[in-house]
């Protein structure tokens, strides 16, 4: 059941906030109940003030504030969607033009199923012209059973199951629908927030795509980064094909691959050339630009980032317009490890990234109160220190502060830009962009709404795909061996692959 909890507190009262003259709340009238569709959300009312004051409410999560005291209209207050099992804290305080008093706090526990995890699709071909779609998810520790929904692109067809396992059939799915699945953990004491996820029917293969004419080039004669990514490619998906990006002259040369993965690599020192593209590169840009708004999806990875802009997702002017930090050396010996946080904590609100699925069983680290989830992707060695990063993109879309969470919600809902990762010291800001991902949205270039692809970026300079033998000679290898965190690196390689896969 949910817990309610009333008490007089002074703890966290803000410093600054001015001499304490009207009379706190009534603790004992704050009463709160659950509200909302499937009674996700939590209401609290209190007696208006007999002082003609304001009232204002934080929030906390599990002791992290999620929401700075802000006013409230009328006599009551709603927070939307409160995972279960978790405690939420409320501290209230009238205040009005010229005084703020004393504050009280209440909590509460939503009842109810944890949420299940890592909602994948795995496309099954019985023959050339029947197709079906296997959906499965990590349980919930404690469901009973899940509702899943499952939708079609044109909503012509609807599937509403309780299931009670953690897998469902899906038989007869047509080439080059798409699915939207929602599914929900529920037991006795309540349901658990929705996790979403979608698919698309069509080609399962995905591709590496390269500057080299061949493959048996780029490993001769390519970067060590770039060779790697590609060996690596080769061992781990087999079926999957090595495309010259000259070999690209129409969209129906690439359509049938699932994703596309372009790795690239500058080590001139010369960061313009981070920006100048090889000629091959730039003519097939107009048919992967078309790939992706038709639905396909790409990850671009280190100096391959900027490509995004010469695909016109994000205007090239934007990406050299706003703050960024680009490395291209050859690089040097580095003593340290190199993490980076996976979340956002801007003193407004937070978010966790970690449970995004580029980051399935990568284990994370909390590393002070400001950064809870961090990832160790680099040891000592050889490094090449090759960020490419942007600071401001969200703010210079949104025209908001990138602290708060009006930035954070407007710039991936309505720009469909979607933070995933960010410089461990820098979790404060929306705007630090390491790992990020472009999504379909309203607001997004024509042709890049609802029903294109998805292109994931990964510019940390943690994220070296081969770090250098220790005298800087080159590893060229599926499976680099000179960074003690390569297995991360490998794995959030594969996991993203495979998101980009699945969806």
């Amino acid at each position: 059941m949910g817990i309610l909890l009333l008490a007089s507190c002074q703890d966290r009262d803000l410093p600054g906030s001015g001499k304490m003259q009207l009379t706190q709340p009534d603790v004992a009238g704050i009463t709160g109940a659950l509200s909302g569709e499937n009674n996700y959300d939590y209401t609290l009312t209190w007696a208006p003030s007999t002082q003609g004051a304001v009232m204002q409410v934080a929030v906390y999560k599990n002791g992290t504030q999620q929401q700075a005291l802000t006013p409230c209209t009328g006599n009551s207050f709603t927070l939307k969607n409160l995972e279960t099992n978790q405690l939420y804290e409320f501290l209230f305080k009238f205040a009005n033009d010229e005084a703020l008093s004393n504050g009280v706090m209440t909590s509460f526990t939503r009842p109810g199923a944890a949420s299940a995890s890592e909602l994948k699709f795995e496309q099954i071909d019985i023959n050339d012209d029947q197709h079906d779609l296997q959906v499965t998810w990590k349980a919930s520790e404690n469901a009973t059973s899940y509702i899943l929904k499952l939708v079609n692109g044109d909503g012509s067809r609807t599937i509403n199951e309780t299931v009670n396992g953690t897998s469902y059939l899906l038989k007869n799915v047509s080439m080059k629908e798409r699915w939207e699945a929602t599914l929900i953990a529920q037991n006795d004491e309540g349901k658990a927030l929705p996790i979403t996820g979608s698919t698309k029917i069509g080609g399962k293969i995905p591709a590496f795509l390269s500057e080299y004419a061949t493959p048996e080039e780029l490993v001769a004669n390519g970067d060590d980064d770039e060779a790697s990514a590609w060996l690596w490619f080769q061992e781990n998906y087999p079926k999957g094909e090595y495309v010259y990006f000259g070999n690209i002259s129409t969209v129906q040369d690439i359509e049938d691959y699932r994703m596309l993965f372009y790795m690239r690599d500058i080590e001139t020192g010369n960061v313009d050339d981070i920006w100048n593209f090889s000629d091959v590169a730039r003519n097939a840009a107009p048919c992967i630009e078309q790939y992706v708004k038709n639905g396909g999806n790409l990850l671009l990875w280190s100096h391959a980032v900027p490509y995004i802009g010469t695909i016109n997702r994000l205007p090239t002017s934007l990406l050299r317009g706003v703050s960024n930090a680009f490395g291209c050396g050859t690089g040097g010996w580095n003593p340290d490890t190199w993490k980076m946080g996976v979340c956002l904590n801007t003193g407004a609100f937070s978010k966790d990234f970690s449970s995004h699925p580029i980051y399935a069983g990568i284990p994370t680290e909390k590393l002070n109160d400001n950064c809870f989830a961090a990832i160790a992707f680099k040891g000592p060695g050889w490094t090449e220190d090759h960020n490419c990063l942007f600071f401001d993109i969200p703010v210079k879309l949104t025209d908001m502060n990138n602290t708060s969470e009006e930035c954070y919600n407007a710039v991936t809902e309505e720009y469909g830009i979607y933070p995933l990762g960010t410089w461990d010291s820098q979790v404060s800001w929306v705007s630090q962009l390491n790992v990020w991902e472009a999504k379909g949205a309203p607001l997004a270039p024509e042709g890049f709404q609802k029903g294109c692809g998805t292109v994931l970026c990964i510019g940390n300079g943690g994220c070296e795909f081969s770090m250098k033998n220790e005298d800087g000679t080159p590893d060229k290898s599926a499976n680099p061996k000179n960074n003690s965190c390569q297995g991360n690196v490998l794995k959030l390689a594969k996991n993203s692959v495979e998101y980009l896969m699945s969806i």
